[in-house]
Parts: C-alpha cells; structure tokens; sequence
C-alpha cells in the first residue's frame, strides 16, 4: 500500500515541521505508524513514511507491505493514525524526532565524499549553503504548533492519494473508513 499527500518543496521554510511529523508518524520503531499497526495490530511487517522535496513541490508518504487480506483494516489504522496526527503530538515525539533527524544528518556526512554531496546537492538544487548544523538547528527549532499547522494542512482525507499493488479490482472496498472525519 502507499498513500500520499502533496508535501512541500524544498525551499518551503516547513519542510522541517514537516519533517519532524514523518519521524513522528513513521520513520523508526518507535514511531506512530509502527508501533499501532506492527506491534499491537501484527497488521503488516513493514510500514513507514516519507518525505520528498523537490524544487517545487514536495510530497509526504506512507507506505506499508500488508498481507492482502489486512489492506483494508491497515489503511483504516493508517488514516486514524493520520487523524490523530493532527490532533497533537507530544513533548516527548517531538524531542524523539529531532534526536533521530540531528543524528541521521550528523552521521550522513561522516566521509568527504558526503560532504562534498550534501553541498552539491544543494547547490544543484539552488538552496542555502546551510552547514549540517545550521539544519540540525532548524529542526531542533521546530515547535509542537508548527508540526500541528503543518499536520492539519497537509495530512487530511482529502488530499490523501492511494495506490495498491494485489489481487484486488478495486481500491473502493479498501476505502471503507479511511475518509471518516473523527476530529
């Protein structure tokens, strides 16, 4: 399964809330997506989100390896997790988050040759020559209200695109509960 929204590009200064929800909601053991459907659901083996910046435009991912015939009940879990998501986060997820992004940046540029790619990424791009620790300190500038705006923005039913690869004619049956609003 994978489920999408627009995101945001990268010269959108929200990118790091942004960024910070993706940990939050999918990105690692501890967060949202896998601990409700991996360990106390046992719906799929594999979930996480994602986000992708591009020179203008962005998206925000979710994809989950799930046993066909729990695709419908993941992709309900999913857009609850989703709807929770844009309710709050916690103190301690944000924290979490900004830990495991300063940690990924820190040990993505350990050689020279990853250096030399993380400025030249960027200049290709046309973004700020922003050193890893310049944007270890956007993210851990980041506050538990921009994550919320930025959840409540982006992370609705209505935006929300699917694709699903299986043995099914259509994604309409899946879709059963996946565009309640329960705010």
């Amino acid at each position: 399964l994978a489920l999408g929204v627009l995101g945001l590009p990268a010269t959108d200064s929200r990118r790091y809330a942004l960024g910070a929800l993706s940990v939050v909601v999918g990105e690692g053991m501890s967060s949202r997506l896998f601990v409700r459907l991996r360990e106390e659901l046992a719906l799929c083996y594999d979930v996480r989100s994602s986000t992708t910046q591009l020179a203008d435009t962005g998206a925000f991912g979710v994809s989950a390896g799930v046993d066909p015939s729990n695709a419908a009940a993941s992709l309900r879990e999913i857009a609850a997790v989703l709807r929770e998501a844009r309710a709050d986060i916690t103190d301690e997820e944000l924290e979490r988050a900004k830990s495991l992004l300063s940690s990924r940046i820190h040990l993505h540029v350990e050689d020279t040759g990853a250096v030399a790619s993380w400025y030249g990424s960027r200049a290709i791009r046309g973004l700020p020559m922003l050193t890893p620790d310049e944007t270890v300190a956007r993210f851990e500038a980041v506050t538990r209200a921009e994550v919320a705006a930025i959840a409540s923005e982006g992370l609705t039913e209505e935006r929300l695109r699917i694709a699903v690869v299986g043995p099914f004619e259509s994604a309409d049956a899946l879709m059963d509960g996946v565009s309640r609003s329960e705010e």
